[in-house]
């Protein structure tokens, strides 16, 4: 992937509710009230991701993660956020991204209503 861009998880695993829209790769909130995302992505060998969880365009956490070997490194992030209606929760790039992708789900996106 290049610079920011939107990240799209088109495979989808849950979607009660159906919160989650696998075609722009964003979370619309239906319920308000407290809510926790988490990101785990995969990088290429000897590559690099740098990406963000975003809430209405704002920032809620960023990674940057660099491997420096010849393995397929992983990291993950979590953000919590009180959300209202409406409300859009996606994950962007903020600079290129080497993601490994396979069917075996290495990078993967997950949100869940905590509190109403």
């Amino acid at each position: 992937m290049t610079s920011v861009l939107d990240v799209i998880f088109t495979s989808v695993n849950v979607n009660e509710g159906q919160g989650y829209n696998p075609s722009n790769g964003r979370f619309t909130v239906s319920v308000a009230g407290l809510y926790v995302f988490t990101v785990q992505h995969c990088i290429q060998s000897a590559k690099f991701s740098d990406l963000e969880i975003v809430h209405q365009g704002k920032t809620l956490q960023r990674a940057v993660y660099q491997d420096g070997d010849d393995l397929y490194s992983c990291s993950a992030m979590q953000a919590f956020t009180m959300a209202t209606m409406a409300d859009e929760i996606w994950v962007k790039t903020t600079g290129e991204c080497y993601f490994y992708e396979d069917g075996v789900r290495y990078t993967s996106f997950s949100g869940a209503l905590i509190h109403t």
